[in-house]
């Protein structure tokens, strides 16, 4: 086992009804908030109005940035950061899952550093710009998956050059994750499959790719799968099942907070290779067989599928 720090400064609010402390939970960074998110669905327009009512509640100002994509361009958040600079914004909240908090993430980093987004992700062919700081983060997440919300990391694509590629900066580790289960009610089930995958991948890569022993981190990973496991089997039977959604949302975050890697690290091949492809091409199909056939999820058998 090797010697290792980690450190988790983001402070986890969880419960039901969480979101409506999002105000309270802002003080101090400011009078005028940022708010990034998707663009907005009537079936999910609750989320961002209690978001909204609880910042105007609290005294705060909002600047909604509402075209943040799946698999979000350098481009949009380039457009976030002129917008935020433009709006004279003294933090962001991040409203929605990874690719809304990693773009999140790079408009808050590159709006106090300067340049553009793209300028600091992780490339071959040169160095990476270094942040030198960022702007407060608070992360509302509405999808298990990413686990975004209490990490340094984030992913960024290049559509003009067809890369997608990534970036790590401590600056930019969220102060507040707000993890509330109704979130997730109305997240769609191919969704919440695709996101429970996700997750056991998070978790299963450095599981299976370091040459190194740590126990702790190696029970932490088995206890962190087994519970994905069952409560995305719930979830996928019950979208409305509070305590399904809220184990996920958990798994989410502690499944890429570093926890399950210490003293060992290892790689994320898999997510490399899904890199590569997406940078290419928007990918989000529901789960199929070989024969193209869709796939009715229950009882384990997404994870049977994948071996």
């Amino acid at each position: 086992m090797h010697n290792f720090e980690w450190n988790l400064p983001t402070k986890i609010v969880y419960g039901k009804g969480e979101l409506s402390r999002l105000g309270e939970l802002c003080d101090g960074y400011g009078r005028k908030a940022f708010l990034a998110t998707y663009r907005r669905s009537e079936k999910r327009a609750w989320i961002l109005d209690t978001a909204l009512s609880s910042l105007e509640k609290a005294g705060i100002q909002a600047t909604i940035f509402d075209r943040i994509e799946p698999n979000p361009r350098a481009e949009t958040v380039d457009q976030g950061v002129q917008l935020f600079l433009e709006s004279g914004c003294d933090f962001v909240v991040a409203l929605g899952g990874g690719s809304v908090i990693d773009a999140a993430k790079y408009i808050s980093a590159t709006a106090f550093s300067g340049g553009s987004a793209w300028d600091y992700v992780i490339l071959a062919e040169r160095a990476a710009k270094e942040y030198t700081g960022a702007y407060p983060i608070v992360a509302v997440p509405t999808v298990s998956a990413a686990g975004s919300e209490a990490n340094a990391g984030g992913v960024i694509t290049n559509w003009k050059t067809k890369e997608k590629s990534f970036s790590r900066s401590h600056y930019r580790i969220p102060k507040v994750a707000i993890v509330d289960p109704e979130v997730f009610v109305t997240v769609p089930r191919d969704i919440t499959a695709d996101g429970g995958v996700d997750i056991f991948c998070h978790l299963i890569e450095h599981y299976l790719t370091s040459p190194d022993a740590s126990e702790i981190a190696d029970r932490i990973t088995e206890g962190l799968i087994l519970t994905t496991m069952e409560y995305l089997d719930r979830a996928l039977k019950d979208g409305s099942d509070l305590e399904a959604r809220g184990q996920l949302a958990l798994c989410s975050l502690f499944g890429w907070s570093g926890i399950q890697a210490i003293g060992r690290m290892g790689s994320i091949p898999i997510h490399f290779i899904e890199h590569q492809i997406s940078g290419i091409a928007d990918l989000h199909e529901p789960f199929v067989d070989p024969g193209g056939q869709p796939i009715e999820i229950g009882s384990g058998a997404y994870f049977d599928i994948l071996g």
